[in-house]
């Protein structure tokens, strides 16, 4: 076998079993939810350097790996142990990150200590207080509301009207601009030909006095007249097709007005015989009424 042969073998080997231990390895790894349950379950053994390692990496190298919840919770517990460590600067900034992600975050304080607890809640109360965070547990509530919706009604009739209303009622600005334009000036056209034709291309008596003019005016006014009736059938046509029956103006949200409890109880009259003691020691009946 020649050495070029040889070489090409050998290359060939190791791209073949390189990936074999890589593939494994990357199986046989733990995933990032796991790997912060083993970061929990030190930190319940009271391991809290075991623990402070772990989720450093993971927060370092595998954040993106892990939902919502669990980042919250792995930097909650790595701000605790930063400060069992005494690593309050270390501590602050988890904690800071972990507030600023989710202002209603709070220590669970069955599981950390007292001195923990007032540290992470001052800390919130000066993110609050330079703005940093929202005052969750003193935003106001949200006023009972309503969505208020505007629409306009729109008349099928005006889709045959010519010059660009039905574009306009449609809420098609520049379409309906464009064929008010064109129209115009199909019809000014011919009104001007005609009214040319008939005082200056015609004398008193009825004679055309520029035979060859008024020829050229009137198949002007013919085909501005033709030129107009298409647009405006055209403006019809394309009007009817994006008809819209009604047309949202406006749509917002509106308080909710207070009902206001008119209870009105109907006084009855009620009659009534009851025995009533006498002056001299008998007993009388007495009528009443009750209201």
């Amino acid at each position: 076998m020649s050495t070029f042969r040889r070489v090409l073998l050998i290359i060939s080997l190791v791209i073949a079993l390189v990936p074999g231990p890589i593939e494994a390895e990357t199986k046989n790894s733990p995933t990032a939810a796991q790997t912060l349950q083993l970061a929990q379950n030190a930190f319940n053994f009271q391991e809290y350097d075991k623990a402070q390692k772990i989720l450093a990496d993971l927060l370092a190298k595998r954040a993106r790996e892990l939902s919502a919840e669990d980042e919250n919770v792995a930097r909650e517990l790595l701000g605790a142990c930063y400060f069992r460590s005494r690593q309050t600067s270390l501590a602050r900034i988890e904690f800071t990150t972990l507030l600023v992600k989710n202002p209603a975050a709070h220590l669970n304080p069955f599981v950390h200590p007292a001195s923990l607890i007032n540290y992470f809640d001052e800390l919130r109360k000066d993110l609050i207080r330079r703005g940093v965070i929202q005052d969750v547990a003193n935003k106001p509530k949200k006023k009972p509301s309503k969505i208020r919706e505007i629409w306009r009604y729109n008349t099928y009739a005006l889709n045959f009207v010519p010059f660009g209303v039905g574009q306009f009622q449609n809420g098609q600005t520049s379409k309906g601009t464009l064929f008010a334009v064109f129209q115009g000036l199909a019809l000014l056209t011919n009104i001007t030909t005609y009214l040319y034709i008939e005082t200056r291309l015609i004398d008193k008596r009825g004679i055309v006095t520029d035979a060859r003019t008024a020829r050229a005016l009137q198949i002007t006014q013919y085909a501005s007249l033709g030129l107009f009736i298409g647009l405006v059938a055209w403006g019809i046509i394309d009007a009817v097709v994006y008809y819209q029956p009604k047309v949202l103006i406006k749509r917002d949200e509106v308080p909710l007005k207070p009902e206001r409890k008119t209870s009105k109880q109907k006084k009855n009259l009620h009659f009534y015989l009851a025995p009533a003691p006498t002056r001299n020691g008998g007993a009388t009946l007495q009528f009443g009424a009750t209201f």
